[in-house]
């Protein structure tokens, strides 16, 4: 089973979990197969670079690329605009004021959900 983070507004980083998971699970199977081979050594630099992947680049960078990419598809883009607002009604004034093409594309109906508009 493959560990991967999913992250709403920004799906480069989702993208880029899911690809160091996979490098750093398959590290790790090499790993295992090189000790399978009696190869001490190598098995634990590949397992360590397999970790690297997996914790840092998959975990720590991905959260850093989602933080930056997300703030931004947020305040550009109509449809993140809209999955934000969903969560945080509050703001949505202010992502109407920052966000045009969100402002042209939904407005807040008498139940004050988020719709398209007509």
């Amino acid at each position: 089973m493959i560990f991967y983070r999913v992250y709403r507004y920004a799906p480069s980083a989702t993208a880029f979990s899911v690809l160091c998971s996979l490098i750093g699970y398959g590290c790790v199977v090499g790993a295992i197969s090189l000790i399978a081979g009696a190869l001490i050594i190598p098995a634990i630099l590949v397992g360590a670079i397999g970790a690297f992947f997996i914790i840092y680049l998959g975990h720590t960078v991905a959260d850093k690329i989602a933080e930056k990419n997300g703030k931004k598809n947020i305040e550009t883009k109509a449809k993140y605009a809209r999955i934000y607002c969903g969560e945080h009604p509050e703001a949505y004034e202010y992502l109407r004021s920052i966000n045009p093409d969100f402002a042209a594309k939904f407005t807040r109906d008498e139940n004050g959900k988020i719709v398209k508009m007509k």
